[in-house]
């Protein structure tokens, strides 16, 4: 019994061991060993922070340079390594903050690599970064990137940074007033753009001027064939003297703003739209170099005679003039031989203002007007713009087409 009893015994003991097999550790490769220097533990983010994601930068000619610093996130990582397509660092890209250089526009990708004793993590964004052109719309002449204005009488005072109703400065934004009646070009140089899917977009307004006032003092009176431009006043600077002009209530189709590239026109717009901005965008072609033109077109002009003011002295005030030419005794019957009289038409005009410039009176078709005619009264011809408009442009940006 007692035998019987030790054989079970060795039995069971036999099949115990059978079911409990000793644990396999496999090998650690020589790569997948911990670092015996590292010390940090815990779950591993591969986030991390950069000073920009978006940057929009007006310089844009020659060989522009933009840096933007990268922060990893994470407080635990033992050792790192960094990804920069397109970027350039000044060291191994190891360091937990990274300054690394931009030396064209375009998207770029971002990745980082995490490690410490516990855990590893990798992060990789694709265009994460994007360099785009931005302008800021300066017109300065002492800035080797500016805008080049050019055209007929055309300065940069042309193009006016616009005020917003606190009187500051709104960024990326400008007018050209309706008083600017020639054609204004302003032309800029790009370059070290990406060659492919580069996209321009702005927002334009093109605000009709429903009345205008022109200051009736400022004129030169000048003939038909020389006629004087008007000078324009703001309504609340108007006064009774000016002249009100009321403008048309739909304006012709005409170019009044496009875009150029390469100095050929490739958009044009003609028609009124003051209630609101349009955003126009516009898929440039494939050059990395290239110029853009921003052309307001020239104002259309109506002419129109005005009377001269007539003279305040004109009222018979006797002077002897010895008139080269022959006239009744008394032409408007005021009681003033017309010897003495220095209106002699009575119509409120000096004879010598009726003679205008001329220096032979006895030349009826040389004056201004007839002196001897109470009808014919000195006018003279102002031109006005017909359709006066204020283009105003905001936000112009070139970017990298996202597709």
């Amino acid at each position: 019994m007692r035998s019987l009893l030790w054989i079970v015994f060795l039995v069971l003991l036999s099949t115990s061991l059978r079911c409990t097999p000793p644990v396999f550790t496999p090998p650690v490769a020589e790569e997948d060993q911990i670092n015996a220097n590292w010390s940090n533990v815990g779950k591993l983010n591969a986030n991390f922070i950069a000073t920009s994601r978006s940057l929009g930068v007006s310089t844009n000619a020659g060989s522009p340079t933009f840096q933007i610093s990268f922060i990893a996130s994470a407080s635990n990582i033992d050792s790192l390594q960094w990804s920069f397509p397109g970027g350039t660092t000044p060291d191994t890209i190891s360091d937990v903050t990274e300054m690394v250089t931009y030396d064209r526009f375009g998207q770029f990708d971002v990745g980082l690599e995490v490690f410490n004793t516990e855990d590893s993590d990798r992060r990789f964004y694709e265009n994460f970064i994007e360099i785009f052109f931005r302008d800021d719309f300066r017109f300065t002449t002492d800035d080797a990137t500016s805008w080049i204005v050019t055209g007929t009488g055309v300065t940069t005072n042309d193009f006016v940074p616009y005020r917003n109703s606190s009187g500051n400065y709104a960024e990326d934004w400008i007018t050209v007033p309706f008083d600017v009646n020639h054609q204004t070009r302003a032309v800029k140089q790009f370059s070290s753009f990406p060659k492919n899917n580069l996209v321009l977009e702005f927002d334009y307004r093109l605000e009709r001027i429903p009345v205008i006032y022109i200051d009736h003092n400022s004129f030169a009176p000048s003939t038909v064939a020389s006629p004087a431009l008007a000078t324009y006043v703001p309504p609340l600077s108007s006064t009774v003297s000016d002249v009100r002009v009321e403008t048309p209530a739909t304006y012709p189709g005409a170019r009044r703003f496009y875009i150029e590239y390469n100095g050929i026109p490739f958009w044009v717009s003609s028609n009124m739209n003051d209630e609101f901005f349009e955003h126009i965008r516009l898929d440039l072609p494939s050059q990395s170099e290239f110029s853009l033109g921003i052309v307001r077109e020239a104002q259309s002009f109506n002419s129109v005679t005005v009377p001269y003011t007539a003279n305040a002295d004109s009222s018979h005030n006797p002077s002897t003039l010895n008139s080269p030419y022959p006239m009744e005794e008394d032409l408007d019957r005021d009681g003033i031989p017309d010897t003495t009289d220095e209106d002699i038409d009575g119509d409120g005009y000096l004879n010598t203002t009726e003679w205008g410039a001329s220096t032979e009176p006895a030349h009826p078709d040389l004056f201004v007007s007839d002196p001897e005619d109470e009808e014919s009264i000195p006018k003279y011809v102002m031109n006005y713009i017909a359709y006066p408009y204020i283009l105003n442009i905001r936000n112009m940006t070139i970017k990298v087409r996202e597709d």
